[in-house]
């Protein structure tokens, strides 16, 4: 790895402290130990090559993007954790934002439709030695929970695949105490529609992107549900590229992929070409201004911070 990105890695991964060391290992010890915290933090990360692996690049750019920024105990800006509260994740997938909210010492709740991942989750959490937590197989519509019991709730990439989002947003807010603080994004609607005519059609279509939300009608879907919007941001010019190339290539190889749980190797030669590209750019000296601009011209997702009334 170029030194000029190891210093780039060490200053995220250890200064920042945004991702998990693995036993034994020194924070910032080497390009080894920076991509073993990348996988600590995300089990699909590779290794072999980080420059070129997309979750590697994307967890950086995340953490560029104002994500998990372990100095303040933000997952996002303005979203803080720490021991005192109770998170849930609604749709924890593989559960990244759980990972991050543990470390800071929160207990936490997570839920999925996939018991796989739930069970997946619980054990990688067990591994690390953090054992306040507990893992749901539940539908977003129906949490077994009790009311007013959570402080921190979110909802990652969530409500796009569901058929009524106020329900389920309507839950997040019984469960929530008066005061609690919610992190909500959703895939960016200029960006979906781009993408449209080029995925495969059952991205668009049920367990998969069911409907596109605009940045608007998310804010007031929160707020007819008893939420008041604190804080708004937008994020991934990289996955937006890299989703469009991803269908592209799998159209060449006659591969008809459906979902982005397909971001696992082996990765096509233009994939790997992007994120190194990527990787470039992130590596030049005085670019944060460019790559805020591209995050800002066609962002991946959009993210809203809301406390509730």
């Amino acid at each position: 790895m170029a030194g000029s990105l190891r210093v780039k890695l060490r200053a995220l991964l250890s200064r920042r402290q945004s991702m998990p060391v693995p036993p034994g290992a020194t924070p910032g010890g080497g390009d080894a130990v920076s991509c073993e915290a990348a996988v600590a933090s995300d089990p699909g990360v590779s290794c072999a090559n980080p420059r070129t692996d997309p979750r590697h690049c994307g967890l950086v750019d995340m953490v560029m993007s104002d994500w998990l920024n372990a100095e303040t105990g933000e997952l996002f800006t303005g979203f803080a954790l720490g021991p005192q509260d109770e998170l849930l994740d609604v749709g924890c997938g593989d559960g990244l934002a759980v990972m991050f909210a543990a470390q800071q010492g929160a207990r936490t709740t997570f839920c999925d439709l996939d018991p796989a991942k739930v069970r997946s989750l619980s054990e990688r959490l067990l591994e690390r030695g953090l054992t306040r937590h507990a893992g749901l197989v539940a539908s977003g519509e129906r949490l077994p929970l009790p009311d007013g019991c959570m402080s921190r709730i979110i909802a990652t990439e969530v409500l796009e695949h569901v058929e009524d989002p106020a329900a389920v947003l309507r839950e997040m807010v019984r469960v929530g105490a008066p005061g609690a603080k919610y992190l909500i994004s959703v895939p960016d609607a200029a960006s979906e529609r781009f993408q449209q005519p080029f995925a495969h059609a059952s991205y668009f279509a049920a367990p998969n992107h069911v409907r596109i939300i605009e940045p608007r009608e998310l804010e007031e879907l929160a707020e007819s549900c008893g939420l008041q919007v604190e804080g708004r941001g937008q994020w991934g010019f990289y996955w937006f590229l890299w989703m469009n190339f991803f269908w592209a290539s799998q159209r060449e190889a006659g591969d008809d992929a459906t979902a982005m749980d397909r971001i696992r190797p082996p990765y096509h030669p233009l994939l790997q070409s992007w994120t190194e590209t990527w990787t470039r750019l992130l590596e030049l000296p005085e670019t944060e201004g460019l790559r805020r601009a591209l995050n800002g011209l066609m962002p991946k997702s959009r993210v809203i911070v809301a406390r509730r009334k």
